[in-house]
């Protein structure tokens, strides 16, 4: 089910992507000497890190520990990481991808900034694959599951992408020093002379700074709480941790979460989760029963203006008895998000939640660390 439904996605990513690279080849201008021209600039080029990055499917086998996946501008791979074992998260781990980040099917920034709501949809979409391992009445089991999702934001204003975007294309020092770069060019060329590429370079690297003088003051202007929507849609198996052994379904998972900005350093998260077909683990060693559920949740959070540092408390409808729905989810806790460093951040949380084998209640504390590969290189923007 899952493939069939993830082949006519990839279809459909391909498909648009030579539908935006045929338009764009009708509109590319020649490149400046050493400078780029918009409409060479990829959407790769404006990832920004606001928020710890996501891997939607994490939420599936019960590695987040939370109904709510926060929503972080999308990057091009993120990977997600439990290093601490409990008997409800054993080597937990988890990727994502979003193909339009990646050098094989990019699309240029302009047309992520000129197109709609749908498109920027379509561009802001991520495959994601998790797995972890988990105990339940003494038995050993495998989860994993698969995930698409994507987001938009509710004011097309506030999405990083165009706000740096017209910040690259107002900059006008950037472009006054462009100017007096080509006026040189044509000088030497008129008198019969090699423009010097040193020269050249010197223009290049003052365009450059002033670029990043532009772009500090815009990510100033960035908020990690603005409002936005993100929709996603997976599922999942669970087995015994035995050679040959039976698969049985986690649940076909759709999830809708909005963030909502409340001041200029809080933000409130209202996640549903519908889930259907989902397998009773409190009665998988007896009896194989599939139920439907629906789960409500709520996250506020508080951070301040460089968003480096967020303290949250979460509260949700889980409750024991519901089996793989529900199990290891926090029907309340508090914790914090913190950037360790460009493009790592590190989640602790600790509450209440529902055992693995969904019959009881338990407190647990829980530690993960999520790590988007392009900040980690630094071709990301950082809030400063």
């Amino acid at each position: 089910m899952m493939m069939r439904m993830i082949s006519p996605l990839l279809a459909l990513l391909l498909t648009s992507n030579h539908v935006w690279a045929e338009a764009e080849k009708g509109e590319k201008t020649a490149a400046k000497p050493g400078s780029k021209s918009p409409a060479e600039d990829k959407l790769a080029a404006f990832q920004v890190d606001i928020s710890p990055a996501a891997v939607s499917a994490a939420s599936i086998v019960g590695l987040s520990g939370s109904a709510i996946t926060t929503i972080q501008t999308a990057q091009d791979i993120v990977a997600f990481w439990n290093p601490i074992e409990s008997r409800e998260s054993k080597d937990g781990k988890g990727l994502s991808v979003n193909p339009y980040r990646l050098p094989f099917v990019p699309i240029g920034a302009s047309y992520y900034v000129n197109g709609n709501t749908l498109q920027r949809m379509l561009a802001n979409t991520s495959l994601s694959y998790a797995e972890n391992q988990t105990e339940i009445s003494s038995l050993k089991f495998k989860k994993n599951a698969f995930a698409l999702d994507t987001y938009f934001y509710l004011k097309a204003d506030d999405d990083p992408i165009l706000m740096l975007w017209k910040a690259f294309k107002s900059c006008t020092a950037s472009k006054t020093i462009d100017d007096e770069k080509n006026a040189y060019i044509r000088t030497e060329i008129e008198a019969k002379r090699m423009p010097s590429p040193e020269e050249i370079e010197k223009y290049d690297q003052r365009a450059w700074t002033a670029q990043s003088s532009c772009d500090t003051e815009e990510k100033k202007r960035i908020k990690w709480n603005a409002s936005r929507v993100a929709i996603s849609y997976g599922q999942g198996h669970i087995q015994n941790d035995t050679s040959g052994s039976q698969k049985y379904q986690l649940g076909k998972k759709f999830i809708i979460t909005g963030l909502f900005e409340i001041s200029d350093d809080a933000g409130l998260y209202m996640t549903y989760q519908r889930t259907r077909n989902a397998v009773d683990v409190t009665k998988l060693a007896t009896a194989v029963e599939l139920s439907n559920s629906n789960l409500l949740a709520a996250r506020y959070v508080v951070g301040s203006d460089k968003a480096t540092l967020r303290y949250l408390l979460e509260v949700s409808n889980a409750k024991a008895n519901k089996g793989a729905s529900h199990e290891a989810t926090f029907k309340s806790a508090v914790g914090i998000d913190k950037l360790v460093q460009k493009g790592i951040w590190l989640q602790l949380r600790y509450g209440k939640s529902t055992t693995a084998d969904g019959k009881e209640t338990e407190t647990k504390g829980l530690m993960n660390l999520s790590f988007a590969m392009s900040c980690m290189i630094g071709k990301c923007k950082e809030m400063e």
